[in-house]
């Protein structure tokens, strides 16, 4: 994400676009962060995939991709927050 984007509300929250799984990867000074969606209670969350930054996009991309293939496939394909 470019500096001062924000997702829209249907970038979260649509259950039409596969996956269900949500992620945002966006450049933070000179390193890369990487988060996943979460709902617990009923309150969104962004938890990061790593503890460290990235310093790559490439990297990042890759950290999302080994975390949404390290979850059990029934909450890839079928996770409906």
């Amino acid at each position: 994400m470019e500096r001062g984007e924000k997702l829209t509300y249907d970038a979260i929250w649509n259950q039409n676009i596969w996956p269900s799984q949500r992620y945002v990867i966006w450049l933070r000074a000179e390193f890369w962060d990487v988060r996943y969606k979460t709902v617990e209670d009923g309150k969104l969350n962004w938890l990061p995939v790593a503890d460290a930054l990235f310093s790559n996009e490439d990297e990042a991309m890759k950290a999302a991709l080994n975390h949404w293939d390290s979850l059990p496939k029934y909450t890839r394909l079928y996770n409906r927050d």
